[in-house]
Parts: structure tokens; sequence; C-alpha cells
């Protein structure tokens, strides 16, 4: 007899075959949730256009508040740094082009030292800038040159590091006690350096408490060091508390709470204080690193939404149109553990604070206050918002503030019994939301050696029903949702079994 089936939408198993896919073979643009996927709003363009040439692209980015409460971001590109005003981009490098690195995959990361902010790039001299001014200059004591930055307790340290015309990629450095401008190593200062001879190269230094005081992390591509505040004449203890993980990827290194979130050489891990655990194996993994352009780690980036609890990378895959330009988002849900991914465009991903703007202001955005991204009165204008942000390949910073991106789920894939096939007959999209159109087609094929045949896509009708006809013996359901959607849930499906003529 036929009957309505209901098959609930569940976590995204890429990794796992479609038949008896304990989840859902595709989830599109959308964000993971218990018991539904949820809109990924699409992207808003909130400023111009930097002055980054067309051969180069954003490669980093912060945002801050300084000691007056005002909200001041900054990016850079491989020659100058930046900073967000109320007309657009101002170069706020110590001289207009006064970078190099071009032709290098280096990248900009930013650390703050109380009201100063320190940029490096490791292929010049850091940088740094008085919040109370308007221009980086050459950070002062003879730094060495650095790829990575953080602020441990009271001092300033960087990681993989070029001093003395010698690389020593091995090497954490940090400034004397209290003071960011002195860097001859001493006992009496505590500046001093320790070179990790185990684990390869530091791929990224983070200042993180978990609970118990704040001490350093430093990745290296196979293993993690714990850097503890112990006073001279050792000043720093470094203990290797994880031997088998690390990461060759710096920017997918993410911070949030007593989290660190990272991608290794074989999953996506957070590393707790004692040891990382696994959070992608057997779900997302094989189908990430199959769609990956491994020729272009280094432009992986990273961002958390907390009031969504999810962290997003962005990455570059196989399939971009342009080389190298990362054009896909992978999404996890730290609360349910799930992930769903998205075809999105971000050149540099970073948490962003919104800056205040008056009316006067907003002609940068728009000159026409119909045509604004949001209404006047959203809090985005007010600034101080946390929100996730990324440049688009035109250098310009957005947020992710818009409608809801159209989405789309495959279910897992049914089958009739032994000898039988399966005949679907209606379907009816369980999506919610005012303004939601629902739309839905089957994907049906009589071996599992065969690709599926998917039938003409078709939009609800006013009863919310699709009607369709296949008869196979596997099939599965693909939803699309599009306008102002908010949940999708599922679907019934109208099954009856035939047997074979």
């Amino acid at each position: 007899m036929p009957k309505w089936t209901q098959v609930n939408v569940a976590e995204w198993m890429p990794d796992q075959p479609p038949l008896n896919n304990p989840g859902a073979i595709t989830a599109k643009n959308c964000i993971p949730a218990a018991n539904a996927y949820r809109p990924l709003s699409a992207s808003v363009t909130f400023s111009v256009a930097t002055g980054t040439s067309n051969d180069d692209y954003i490669r980093g980015a912060i945002s801050v508040r300084d000691n007056a409460d005002t909200v001041r971001t900054f990016c850079g590109d491989a020659k100058d740094l930046y900073e967000i005003s109320a007309t657009g981009w101002d170069i706020v490098s110590v001289s207009a082009g006064a970078y190099s690195g071009t032709a290098t995959p280096e990248l900009w990361r930013f650390a703050e030292w109380g009201d100063t902010l320190i940029a490096t790039n490791f292929n010049n001299t850091p940088q740094q800038l008085d919040l109370s001014g308007s221009t980086f200059g050459i950070m002062a004591g003879s730094p060495p040159r650095a790829r990575y930055v953080a602020t441990i307790r009271d001092f300033v340290a960087f990681a993989n590091i070029h001093e003395n015309s010698t690389a020593k990629p091995r090497t954490v450095r940090w400034s004397a006690f209290n003071n960011a401008n002195d860097w001859t190593a001493s006992v009496r200062t505590q500046s001093d350096s320790q070179e990790l001879f185990e684990g390869g190269y530091i791929t990224g230094i983070v200042a993180q408490s978990f609970g118990q005081g704040e001490i350093g992390v430093i990745f290296q591509e196979r293993a993690i060091t714990l850097m503890t505040y112990v006073g001279p004449p050792l000043i720093f203890r470094f203990d290797q508390v994880d031997t088998r993980r690390g990461t060759r990827i710096p920017n997918s290194i993410i911070r949030y709470a007593h989290q660190i979130y990272y991608i290794g050489e074989d999953d996506f891990y957070v590393f707790e204080g004692g040891q990382s655990r696994s959070l992608g194996a057997e779900k997302v993994v094989r189908h990430f690193y199959n769609t990956l352009d491994t020729n272009f780690i280094e432009r992986i980036t990273a961002t958390v939404d907390a009031a969504r609890k999810i962290i997003i990378w962005s990455y570059p895959s196989k399939s971009s149109t342009e080389e190298a330009h990362p054009d896909k988002l992978i999404i996890f849900h730290w609360i349910t553990g799930r992930w769903t991914e998205a075809e999105v465009q971000a050149e540099s991903l970073f948490t962003y604070l919104t800056p205040g703007k008056t009316l006067d202001e907003l002609d940068s955005i728009s000159t026409d206050l119909d045509a604004l991204p949001y209404s006047l009165d959203s809090k985005l204008w007010k600034g101080g918002s946390m929100d996730m942000a990324a440049f688009d390949r035109n250098h310009r910073l957005y947020t992710f503030s818009g409608i809801p991106l159209d989405a789309t789920i495959d279910m897992t894939e049914v089958r009739a019994g032994p000898g039988r096939l399966i005949e679907v007959t209606n379907l009816r999209p369980l999506i919610e939301g005012a303004g939601t159109t629902s739309i839905a087609q089957v994907g049906h094929r009589m071996s599992q050696d065969a690709s599926p045949t998917w039938t003409t896509t078709a939009t609800a009708n006013a009863s919310g029903e699709v009607n369709v006809r296949i008869h196979s013996r596997f099939a599965r359901v693909r939803l699309k949702a599009t306008g102002t959607w908010k949940h999708i849930q599922g679907v019934d499906m109208y099954i009856s079994e035939r047997g074979i003529r």
C-alpha cells in the first residue's frame, strides 16, 4: 500500500556512501542545527575597494578598539597596510608602498599590545601603530622579522623568525617583561628565545588560558607545545603536549573561549589544553581534501561566529574559476558537532567589529538611502557589533548580513526491498518560513554503479506538494530553499513498492 513516509534531514556526511548514509549527502549554503538546517546569509558589501592591485590579495585583517572606545579596522596586502575610514581605505604604512613580498605567500599577522597594534609579515621588520595615531612605524628595539606574533601575559612573542641574517623557523623570541620595544636578551629584563628541536617548523602561536591562566600555545608541523611563564631564570617553560598532531596550515588556527580549532594533516581538530580531538573523521575530511587545492593552503583563513556557534574556514577549491582564489566555505557547528559547506568567495575571513557611521559618512556606502544594504536603525551603523567579515575578489570588505542564500540539501538514499522497485509519486518539502519557495526533485538509479538521473526541478504548489513519478531501485530527494526561509527539516515522500516485470 502507498504511504507517506517522513525523511528528516540529518548530519551532513559526504564521506559516507549515498545508500544507507545516516546523514545528508549534500548540505550547501546553510548552517547546521540540531534537527534542521538554518540559513547562511548572503554577503553584503560594506566598503569600497582597498588599493590592492589585481595580482595581489588581502593578506590579513583585524578589528580592534582603542582606549577611546573607537573601533578601528586594518588590513594589508604585499605593499601596504590600510585602515577603513568614512570615505574608504587610507594607507597607513610607514610610507606608501613601503613593504615587499608580492611574489611570496607571506601574510600579515597582528597582535594587540595595550593601545598599540603590532603587525608582522616576515618579509619586513615588524611594524607598530600607536592607536592614538594614524600611521604604522618600524617597531623599536630591533625585533626579529617573524611570521607569527602573539601577546602572552606581559610579553610580545614572535615565532618562526629571521634574525642576524639567519632563518630560525623553529624559534620563539619574546620581548622584555612589560616592554614591547626591548629585545636584548637579558635575565634582568626577561627577554630571551627558545628553539624547539622536535616537531618541525613553527606554524602559529596563540595566547590561551584554558581556564588556568594565560599561556602560549605553539603550533608546529607535527606537534603542539605549551609555553608557560615561570619567571627568571628560565622565564618560560616549554612542554610538548601533543607529539602526533600539528598543522601545516597556519591561518586555519582559530581561537574561541577555551578551545583552539585548526586543520591538521588528516582531519579538523580542536585543542583543549592537553590533546587534540578529531572533529571530521568519517564525516567531511575526505570530501574536504578531495576538493581542496593543496597548492594554495596559505590562502585558507578562518573566523568564528559566537552567536551562531560556528567556525568557518574559507579555502580555494580545485574547481575555483580563478587559480588560488578561495571560493568555498566549510562550516562547523560546535554545539552539535555538525558540518555544512557553502559556495562563497572569501579572500580573507576575519572577526569584524562594526564601526559607527554618521549620516554623512553613509555616502561612502551609497548616496541613495534607499539603496543602503541595511536599514538606518540597524545596529551595524552604531558600531561595536562583532560579526564575521571577509574581502571579495575586488578587495571590498563585506559582511554576512544579507538575505538567506539559496540552500540545497540532498537527503539520504532510500531503496525498495530485494526484488522490488520503489515508486515515488509525491513530495512535501518540510521547509519553514514566510516568503519561502520550496523546490524539489528526485534522483533515481537502478544500480549502485550508476549515477542518479534527476527529475525536473519543480516548485511546491499551493498545498505544499511537488508531483513526481519515478520507478527505480534507489531514490533520493534534493531540496532547494530560496527566499526568506528559516528551517529545512526534511521531506514527506509518498512511496509504494512494485514488483519487477
